[in-house]
């Protein structure tokens, strides 16, 4: 969750953990002395100018007969099991943020998490800056639904940094079995342990938290650290978040796949899963145009042509892939807003209560104690 040039994904986001230090790195070296609104407008820029610079070279010796030729081969039906899978993979995964709450009935609903995770990752979709995701998430669970601020942090960042494990599991295991050309071999392995090291780091800090004195202070952090040693403390409970983690990929892998075989792509599931994930860490994680489009199928584009594939059946299979993942969740975030607004819309409503509060205290004062000890517990 921390700020880049133009990041996250949506869905997770995983090797976005890179980019968003790099980024970091350089805000704070060669930009340091911008304000921030300068940044943002430099973030937007930069996406637009990659996200344009990528298109331009997807589109540029491209046979646009054989690409729409691809697009109108895949068949309408496919559409049916296609969203089925992608809508189940949504399912698979709110179920997962719900597993690392616990057991207990002090967490998110599984439905409340359902629509809070897809609601931020539609709007983050939109946004010309994809930073919205985690926010918007974080807004809804602790200022609208009173969440504990540390414990939902900590499940916001478990399921980035367990999401990264798997895929990075896959793609180990994927690449070993399936190895593409050297160089890019070469470059997938060198990502791969950048991201190893990155994911290492979180975890480590997140589980010392306390050990350092000026976190203890603060009653987030506390919660954090808390809820990572709790999850640690439980393996069963951390092996389940790991399988349901691996059948999301497999769920989203059998739709790609259904997508591959309805643009004419003959390549076997287990392939099309590794270049699925790679896409999906690739194409979301670069900066580009609002929803990611340019660096999506630019990857989809550049991962398939190292197993055969030519570009036009690429681009076609990318692009239907990345609007069968984009239109769940918007629909998703559009009835989550319009049922119960922005994630900070109470922000406001709730201060009006405290005045009135403070008010009555502030008379009950002048009568007598009884009433000003109600005004300080209808403010607490």
């Amino acid at each position: 969750m921390v700020s880049s040039l133009n990041v996250v994904v949506p869905r997770p986001n995983s090797f976005g953990l890179i980019v968003r230090g790099s980024c970091t790195l350089l805000e704070y070296t060669a930009l340091m002395r911008l304000p921030p609104r300068v940044l943002f407008f430099i973030r937007i820029a930069l996406g637009f100018s990659v996200g344009g610079v990528l298109t331009w070279w997807l589109v540029r010796d491209i046979d646009l007969r054989e690409f729409f030729g691809r697009i109108s081969q895949f068949s309408w039906p496919l559409f049916g099991p296609v969203f089925a899978l992608v809508i189940t993979s949504m399912v698979i995964r709110a179920a997962r943020w719900r597993m690392l709450f616990g057991d207990g009935d002090k967490g998110p609903s599984f439905a409340r998490l359902f629509f809070v995770e897809n609601t931020g990752i539609g709007l983050n979709n939109l946004a010309p800056v994809r930073l919205l995701a985690e926010p918007i998430q974080f807004g809804y669970l602790t200022v609208r639904d009173g969440h504990n601020q540390g414990a939902v942090l900590a499940s916001i960042v478990q399921n980035r940094a367990l999401d990264l494990v798997v895929t990075l599991a896959i793609m180990a295991i994927g690449f070993s079995i399936f190895p593409p050309a050297d160089i890019v071999r070469f470059v997938l392995w060198s990502v791969m342990a950048i991201s190893t090291v990155a994911l290492v780091g979180v975890v480590t800090l997140s589980l010392t938290t306390h050990r350092w004195a000026l976190l203890r202070k603060w009653s987030v952090a506390v919660a954090y650290g808390t809820a990572w040693h709790q999850l640690a403390s439980d393996p069963g409970r951390l092996f389940r978040v790991m399988l349901t983690t691996l059948l999301h990929w497999v769920v989203v892998g059998l739709a790609a796949w259904v997508i591959a075989g309805g643009v004419g792509i003959t390549l076997s599931f287990p392939v099309v899963l590794l270049l699925t994930v790679g896409i999906l860490m690739l194409g979301m994680a670069l900066p580009g145009l609002p929803s990611g489009f340019g660096p999506f199928e630019f990857a989809a584009t550049l991962l398939l042509s190292f197993y055969g594939v030519s570009r036009e059946p690429a681009l076609a299979f990318g692009v239907i892939l990345h609007v069968v993942l984009l239109i769940p969740p918007v629909a998703v975030a559009a009835i989550t807003l319009l049922a119960s607004g922005p994630p900070w819309s109470l922000l406001r409503s709730r201060t009006a209560p405290l005045v009135v509060a403070t008010t009555q205290t502030q008379g009950g004062s002048r009568s007598g104690s009884k009433g000003g000890a109600k005004g300080r517990d209808f403010r607490r």
